[in-house]
């Protein structure tokens, strides 16, 4: 499906901004077709496939007995567990543009690039990919952005009718740091219903039937989020050395499942599967990764706010904790986190026993009482209804 891209990249400025330029007058020669009623239009990050908020928005939505005509916009050709009355379109293609500039709805997890233009019948629903950040973000590392991703941003939130909050905390940023001045939802995030609410124990069996690990095994889940310059030296753990120091401190059986950020997963930098390490960096859905895994080992991603809400232990290993304050700050403090932290690889191994046996951990209680949390685990419902609501002209 990327034969269908309309553009190449390319570091040109030249060439960029005529791609630019006609990309977006594509936007408007496509006005010359009426607004579709009825028609949603959904993009996940790096145009993957079903997976995030959005994937459990449409799951409800579908549930409701909506009648809507879906379209997803897709590089990837069938993503796993996709229902089929979801029409699959190339992003970057010219139906893909034909397809926004004709939906009644937008629903995307990630910024759309700044060639695309909304039409003022049309309603765009922002779920973001992460809820309650550690790191900075948009403009408050405006400095590290580019140009391009500078204008694409300030053009998404210009386009935006809803954008999704879980916590007084998220919504104080979205406002300071996204360029964001509309309507703002905080009922929190559609893809942490299933933390909340999903049926944890056929799930956990459907990872380990997937990824074809023992029903019986404990899964250690290695999720570090990327670095700036995008390389991987600092992802360094011995899996052997840790399911071996796991085993004899819990007396069972582990597996060492790795999931990389999508911005820097390359199946090169990573061993093949084996029976004790698994590579599960292309498992879409994440959400289903955190239900199967017992212990998360992670840094600075938002994915250890996901995990937290299950109350499961959490150890933090920051090898270069001093360089990514330096390049891209936190906003909030890193040592008033409740989780244990490592810097080298033997704290790490010195750590596992004390971090895995934790007997209770409320880190859910925390979240509410540090962040205004305000997960329900109903989102997708709360959202899938107001979407219903635009479709038949009442919102």
């Amino acid at each position: 499906m990327k034969a269908n891209r309309l553009f190449i990249k390319t570091k040109n400025k030249k060439i960029e901004y005529m791609q630019d330029t006609i990309l977006k007058l594509l936007f408007y020669l496509f006005r010359i077709f009426p607004v579709q009623k009825r028609k949603i239009v959904v993009s996940c990050f790096k145009n993957h496939g079903y997976c995030d908020s959005p994937k459990y928005i449409i799951q409800q939505l579908l549930k409701l007995d909506c009648t809507a005509d879906i379209v997803w916009l897709c590089d990837f050709e069938n993503p796993p567990e996709m229902p089929a009355c979801i029409r699959q379109v190339p992003y970057h293609s010219i139906r893909g543009i034909y397809e926004q500039v004709t939906a009644q709805i937008w629903i995307s997890n990630r910024r759309k690039s700044r060639y695309v233009r909304k039409r003022k019948n049309q309603y765009y629903i922002q779920t973001w990919h992460g809820g309650i950040r550690l790191k900075n973000t948009e403009r408050a590392t405006i400095n590290k952005l580019s140009k391009r991703y500078i204008d694409s941003a300030k053009n998404d939130s210009k386009m935006i009718n809803l954008f999704l909050s879980n916590s007084d905390f998220s919504t104080f940023f979205i406002r300071r740091d996204m360029w964001y001045l509309g309507k703002i939802l905080q009922k929190g995030l559609p893809r942490t219903d299933i933390l909340l609410n999903g049926n944890h124990n056929d799930i956990s069996q459907k990872v380990k039937s997937c990824l074809s690990i023992n029903k019986n095994n404990k899964i250690l889940l290695y999720a570090p989020t990327f670095r700036a310059d995008m390389g991987v030296d600092k992802y360094t753990l011995p899996s052997d050395q840790i399911l071996s120091e796991l085993e004899k401190c819990t007396k069972n059986n582990w597996t060492f499942v790795i999931h990389m950020h999508t911005n820097v997963y390359n199946p090169k930098h990573w061993p093949g599967n084996s029976e004790k390490v698994i590579n599960a960096s292309s498992y879409e859905d994440v959400q289903e990764l955190l239900i199967a895994a017992d212990f998360l080992i992670s840094d600075y991603s938002c994915i250890i706010m996901d995990f937290a809400l299950l109350n499961k232990p959490i150890l933090l290993y920051c090898p270069d904790l001093k360089e990514y304050l330096l390049d891209r700050g936190f906003n909030q403090d890193f040592n008033a986190l409740p989780f244990p932290k490592a810097y080298t690889v033997s704290e790490v191994i010195n750590k596992l026993p004390a971090a895995v046996s934790q007997k209770e951990i409320n880190t859910l209680d925390w979240m509410k009482k540090a962040y205004g949390l305000c997960e329900t685990g109903h989102a997708s419902k709360t959202v899938a209804n107001i979407i219903k609501n635009v479709l038949e002209g009442k919102e």
